[in-house]
Formats: structure tokens, C-alpha cells, sequence
């Protein structure tokens, strides 16, 4: 065999070579970095059955945009269960606010203008995608409207005037 045919002969065969002698441990790309989770009722055979708080009888969902000059967008799910708890859901897609603030969700009576906090908005991977999960014992049927403000991190309760997102609850049957 001459220099070129065994140069060829082992470019071909040394990467096959340098695979199988690799150990038993399996590199995966499914492993993720950081983990995520929501937990969220589905339907099985028509029926909604929380683990946590029995059946479903009551649902809504919305979408969530930005206000003003903020880009953001979203889903929002609610759901009542007949052990009479209370859980929303919200996906949030928005640029993360500067160092000393935050993003605080609120949920609204239409009726009565009363509110809420339904909790800071966390961000698992550092970008753009944020989440809000939400549960009470207290019947929140009645607040659909759901704000997103932008808070100062200085302790104050109340929310702050700069509304970033909204979005409506929409009761539905299933």
C-alpha cells in the first residue's frame, strides 16, 4: 500500500476507531442544563383530574401581550377543582427587566376593580421566557383580567404603575 492509500485507509477508520473504544457512558443531548417543569391538568376520557386537587369544574384560558411600547405575549390557564382550589398558569415571553426590578403577575375583578399579586414572573434559562404558576384555596373565578407590572425591588406591596402585559381569562366548558 503506498503513503496516500494508508493516509486515506486510516482518515476513514480512525474516527470509528476512536467511537468504539469509547467507554459504556452514552453522551446525550437530552439532558438539559437547567430543568423546568410545569405541572398542568390534562384531559383523560374527557375529564380533568388534578393529582393535587381532584377533578376540574371549572376552566379558562387567555392570551397575554405586551402594553405600550413592550413586546411581550403569552398564554394564561386557570382552572377551579371541586375540593375548591384555585391554579393559573402563565407563559410570558418579554425581555428581562434591568438589575433591581422585576415582573410581579395580578390578577383582577372586573367587577369591583379588586386585586391580587399572583407572584413574581421567574425566568428558568436567563431569556426571555417566563413563567407564573399561581394556587389558592380561595375561589378566583371571578378575577379574569390578569396584569403583568414591572416593580422596583424596594419592598413596596402595591403595584407600580408601568403595566408591561395583559391579558383576559376566558371561561370556556370542556
Amino acid at each position: 500500500m503506498n503513503n496516500i492509500s494508508s493516509l486515506m485507509v486510516i482518515s476513514l477508520f480512525a474516527p470509528l476507531c476512536l467511537l468504539t473504544s469509547c467507554k459504556e457512558e452514552k453522551v446525550s443531548i437530552q439532558k438539559p442544563d437547567n430543568l423546568e417543569t410545569h405541572s398542568q391538568p390534562m384531559p383523560t376520557g374527557g375529564v380533568v383530574v388534578d393529582d393535587r386537587f381532584g377533578k376540574e369544574v371549572w376552566f379558562a384560558y387567555g392570551s397575554i401581550n405586551g402594553e405600550g411600547d413592550t413586546s411581550a405575549n403569552g398564554v394564561l390557564q386557570a382552572h377551579y377543582f371541586e375540593d375548591g382550589s384555585y391554579a393559573q398558569e402563565m407563559q410570558l415571553n418579554i425581555q428581562r427587566p434591568e438589575d433591581g426590578s422585576f415582573f410581579e403577575a395580578w390578577l383582577i375583578n372586573p367587577d369591583t376593580g379588586d386585586l391580587i399579586s399572583a407572584g413574581h414572573l421567574h425566568t428558568m434559562f436567563g431569556d426571555v421566557r417566563h413563567a407564573n404558576q399561581f394556587t389558592s384555596d380561595i375561589d378566583y373565578r371571578s378575577y379574569t383580567i390578569v396584569h403583568v407590572t414591572k416593580e422596583l425591588d424596594d419592598g413596596d406591596p402595591k403595584p407600580s404603575d408601568i403595566l408591561v402585559a395583559k391579558g383576559t381569562l376566558k371561561p370556556v366548558e370542556r
